[in-house]
């Protein structure tokens, strides 16, 4: 009982917590905007796939929409780097792989503001922010945490988690949307593309 009045939170999960893979829908897409209410609590997620809309016979230009309602949770954290890895072409193995080793020891994590996430996310090229991983996962009761590895092109790579009450899924196109349904979008393009 007391397990299910606690929060759901990526960093506490409680064992047995489901957890879903939405990297087959996500992976390589552009997060394209990022908006929530303090007051309202909630927060809204746009992305673009390009890559579902040919085999899932989608619209060229549709959005896919996560809405969070009561939100309890909104981090972001960054992985900054000291400028960019380079590894001169003819350098031996052993060379180019202290080189790696000693750049990403270069790398600092640190907290950053949501609302500086926000207003950076809005200030860039739509879509300039690539998802390479996403992950789900769902309490006992309704409450959801979403967790994104970003990677900015001139920010290097954050990690966004929200937490919230309720997760629901929309399209652009005002077609219904339910997460297995997206789910499938991602998994029908990832069969193609093995059996090609």
């Amino acid at each position: 009982m007391e397990e299910e009045a606690k929060s759901l939170d990526w960093v506490n999960l409680p064992e047995g917590t489901a957890t879903v893979s939405l990297w087959c829908s996500l992976h390589d897409g552009g997060l394209w905007s990022v908006a929530s209410n303090l007051r309202e609590r909630k927060a809204e997620l746009a992305f673009k796939v390009d890559y579902l809309w040919e085999i899932n016979d989608l619209p060229e230009d549709l959005i896919f929409r996560f809405h969070l309602g009561e939100v309890k949770s909104l981090r972001v954290v960054g992985y900054d780097m000291p400028g960019q890895m380079i590894i001169p072409a003819g350098t031996p193995k052993d060379e180019a792989e202290h080189m790696r080793t000693a750049f990403l020891a270069t790398i600092r994590e640190e907290s950053l503001s949501w609302k500086t996430f926000e207003e950076g996310v809005a200030a860039g090229e739509p879509g300039n922010v690539e998802v390479s991983d996403a992950t789900l996962a769902m309490g006992n009761g309704k409450d959801v945490a979403l967790r994104l590895g970003l990677r900015e092109s001139d920010r290097g790579f954050r990690e966004i988690t929200l937490c919230a009450r309720s997760l629901k899924l929309s399209r652009s196109d005002g077609q219904p949307l339910t997460l297995e349904q997206f789910i499938a979008f991602g998994e029908r393009y990832w069969n193609d593309f093995a059996a090609r």
